[in-house]
């Protein structure tokens, strides 16, 4: 008897632990593209009111994280991942040959609400 109370104690305490809880975050994801073209390789950063940014890497257009819900700024950067081919030229090479990421994205950031049922989170950096 004393082992089924335990058990029920258990199973309780673990239905309190979904995903509704703010603190552990809601799932985001979605594209970043440039017209057509996904980016090839990058940074997408929410930087909340308050509080720590998240990073996540954008690989083939396609980025995820896990976000508390609130007010954020979604900032974009390309990486050298990005240029066709790779390669092993220097740094200006490289530099040259990733995506222009309009100033909006790149520093001012864009204003994003993350909410608790949130759709896909699609960034076109040619609007």
């Amino acid at each position: 008897m004393r082992l089924l109370s335990l058990l029920g104690c258990a199973l309780l305490a673990l239905a309190g632990c979904g995903s509704s809880d703010s603190r552990v975050g809601v799932a985001v994801a979605g594209t970043v593209t440039n017209g057509a073209a996904p980016l090839a390789s990058g940074v997408i950063r929410f930087t909340p009111e308050t509080g720590t940014p998240v990073a996540a890497t954008v690989a083939a257009g396609k980025y995820s994280a896990q976000l508390p819900p609130g007010k954020y700024k979604v900032t974009i950067e390309a990486t050298s991942g990005s240029m066709p081919g790779g390669g092993s030229s220097d740094d200006r090479t490289k530099a040259a040959k990733l995506p222009t990421i309009p100033e909006k994205y790149r520093t001012t950031g864009v204003p994003t609400d993350i909410a608790a049922a949130n759709p896909a989170l699609d960034f076109d950096l040619s609007k």
